[in-house]
């Protein structure tokens, strides 16, 4: 590119003298040619075409052709030959492992002599006698056991697994009477007078024989006769009298109806009559329309039973023994049947004398034996703490 600056300066420096070659011969054609190239082109085509082009064409194109496909065949087809003989080249119909069955006779597996259709199937997860079931009939059932101690719940009707083994969290045994609890189980050691039947022997408790042994201890204090006072009454044209009477108390036995912490209900059952064939009470009656007269009876055993609570203080030693203050009876009263009378006279208009008046000597005696029942069952709950603690300290000892 031509520059003027430069010689701008030298052209300032010399002046503007006239000398300065007016002399136009020297330009060949003739024109003074002062245009020292004022024209400021100077030609700034800044384009310098230095091809900033920056594709250098390294050809980034990476593709070097590694052809990933290594054509390894992966035809998993390894021709495993599924037939399921031992494909030992042997002839079917020969016995290879000499259990006298060959595969032709129905050898399931004829490399192994404790399999074939004479064999006893047994749980291991094989076809031990080749009849196409595994395991069949032989599988032992298993029970859930929830509190892990080795025993399933006894309330299972019905396996909740089969298996050749206990898979875990299962049991065989389904004996356990509480399975949320692994304090207890048929191994469990019986815990005297909690009121629970903690080795699931189905009895509250093995201790609590002393309670009952103590209980009919107490029965047998009121066995002999029960003295009952002399009885009578009267009414319009009507009157007896029942003398020589007594109860005969025979017991029966003690049992366990129910049980709480140290609380034990016991049912005592006895056979309650009056009197006897042999030794008779001695009744006397009249009537308006008759003469007094006398005779015998007696009231054949009925039953009876008493249940009370008995509570034991032990914790754990039995320290003591007391019945509960609210107790119960039983008794179905006596009919015509039971009232057994002899030698008496004109009884049928006693009788229907009394009911004019809506009595009856069965209703006579029903209240009469009650309220000596209730007297003797008294007398026996009076002595039950004393039975009980006395047997059941023996037994804790």
């Amino acid at each position: 590119m031509f520059r003027t600056l430069p010689f701008l300066m030298v052209l300032g420096l010399f002046g503007c003298s006239s000398d300065f070659n007016d002399d136009k011969s020297d330009d060949p054609d003739g024109i003074q040619d002062v245009d020292a190239d004022a024209d400021a082109d100077t030609d700034t085509d800044t384009d310098t075409d230095t091809d900033t082009d920056t594709d250098t064409d390294t050809d980034t194109d990476t593709d070097t052709d590694t052809d990933t496909d290594t054509d390894t065949d992966t035809d998993t087809d390894t021709d495993t030959d599924t037939d399921t003989g031992s494909d030992t080249g042997e002839d079917p119909s020969d016995d290879v492992d000499s259990d006298g069955w060959s595969v032709d006779e129905g050898d399931c597996d004829d490399t192994d002599d404790t399999i074939n259709p004479d064999a006893e199937e047994t749980c291991n997860g094989v076809d031990d006698d080749c009849d196409g079931d595994i395991d069949e009939d032989v599988e032992i059932a298993y029970y859930a056991d929830d509190d892990g101690d080795g025993f399933g719940d006894w309330e299972a009707t019905e396996a909740d697994i089969m298996a050749c083994e206990a898979p875990e969290g299962y049991s065989a045994d389904n004996t356990d009477c509480d399975d949320a609890d692994a304090s207890i189980n048929p191994d469990a050691e019986e815990i005297p007078w909690d009121g629970i039947d903690n080795n699931c022997d189905d009895y509250f408790s093995d201790a609590p024989d002393c309670i009952l042994d103590g209980a009919e201890a107490a029965m047998e204090t009121i066995s002999a006769g029960w003295p009952v006072d002399d009885r009578g009454d009267d009414g319009f044209g009507w009157s007896y009298s029942a003398t020589d009477q007594y109860l005969t108390i025979e017991p029966g036995t003690a049992s366990l109806t129910s049980s709480t912490d140290e609380t034990y209900t016991v049912a005592m059952t006895f056979s309650v009559g009056m009197n006897s064939a042999e030794e008779p009470f001695t009744l006397t009656y009249d009537t308006a329309v008759s003469f007094e007269s006398t005779c015998g009876g007696w009231v054949e055993p009925v039953p009876v039973t008493v249940i009370a609570d008995v509570q034991m203080d032990a914790d754990p030693v039995l320290t003591s023994v007391t019945v509960g203050e609210a107790w119960a009876y039983t008794w179905g009263g006596i009919d015509e049947t039971d009232l057994e009378l002899s030698d008496c006279t004109i009884l049928s208009t006693f009788e229907t004398v009394l009911g004019y008046a809506g009595l009856s000597l069965t209703g006579f005696y029903d209240e009469v034996m009650e309220e000596a029942i209730l007297e003797a069952m008294e007398a026996s709950l009076d002595v039950l703490p004393d039975e009980v603690y006395g047997e059941c300290a023996a037994w804790a000892e």
